[in-house]
């Protein structure tokens, strides 16, 4: 009788069962037990990095005497499509904001098969180190997210929620450039394109233990560029005169809006072609940021 071996099957984020999902800590660190399970977005991928810290010990040899472990590092680095501006809000709105804001750490988790199992993974202890929003015009808008974290969890086939529940999937469209406008100093303005990031600068804290007992956001820094059709030299003016504005860009009218108070024009490129218009293509640094 011939007995038939299987290959392993590989598995990759096709494989998704449970997409990427999280929940709000109550104590940083510690994935909440039961948990109503939140929706992220349309994730696209995501990406986890770990690294052990490893330390090598020398000794009077040739060879090392052993490597030991030191301070670990864990990373999430998840890219998706805006259908609300929940998870969002960790990484642009400042610290003192309580619930939804830096002050808070967040769990994650999904499920993917391997070699046909259900298997589930949590990303525990999240703070947003930096955020990046990008808007074009025809295009929905992106929302790439890096996460430090406390610990990520090997895969497992118990699940995470125990009575609690996985995220619904709204099944709504990811909001698009045309779904909302931007101003500059109250003016609206045509534009074609705009990056946002706000950097966190996070500070992990390591103790008598491998992996950090605090977290703490530090200075957060607002920077981005626009893209604009030029018609004007309102704004080459406020760029020469270092004069800040505020630029309002609401991402889905009546849903969520970006206001960036007292920004500076740093940065121009202005070229000249015989085949388009002319856009100018500004750098920016904002002073503070408000995510609704």
């Amino acid at each position: 009788m011939l007995s038939i071996l299987l290959m392993p099957r590989p598995t990759g984020g096709f494989l998704t069962v449970k997409p990427l999902e999280y929940v709000e800590e109550a104590e940083y660190g510690v994935f909440p037990a039961n948990p109503t399970m939140q929706w992220v977005g349309v994730v696209q991928s995501i990406s986890q990095a770990l690294d052990a810290g490893a330390e090598e010990v020398e000794a009077q040899r040739e060879d090392l005497y052993k490597v030991i472990r030191g301070s670990e590092k864990h990373e999430l680095k998840v890219d998706y499509l805006l259908q609300d501006a929940s998870l969002a809000k960790y990484g642009v709105n400042p610290q003192g904001g309580g619930a939804g804001s830096i002050d808070r750490s967040v769990s994650l988790g999904q499920s993917i098969l391997l070699d046909g199992v259900e298997n589930f993974i949590k990303y525990v202890g999240g703070r947003v180190n930096s955020i990046k929003l990008q808007g074009k015009s025809g295009s929905p808008i992106k929302c790439t997210v890096d996460l430090i974290l406390r610990e990520i969890t090997p895969p497992s086939p118990s699940d995470y929620v125990g009575t609690g529940s996985h995220a619904s999937d709204p099944n709504t469209d990811p909001w698009r450039f045309e779904d909302g406008s931007i101003t500059w100093g109250g003016v609206a303005i045509d534009v074609t394109e705009i990056n946002v990031t706000v950097s966190r600068n996070l500070k992990p804290i390591y103790t008598n233990q491998t992996k950090p007992k605090y977290l703490q956001a530090t200075s957060r820094r607002i920077t981005g560029d626009l893209t604009v059709v030029w018609t004007d030299v309102a704004k080459i003016q406020d760029l020469t005169t270092l004069t800040p504005k505020t630029l309002v860009w609401t991402l889905k009218s009546g849903a969520s809006t970006l206001t960036l108070n007292n920004v500076y024009l740093t940065k121009l490129d202005l070229p000249l072609t015989v085949d388009d218009v002319a856009y100018e293509k500004y750098g920016f640094t904002a002073l503070s940021a408000t995510l609704t």
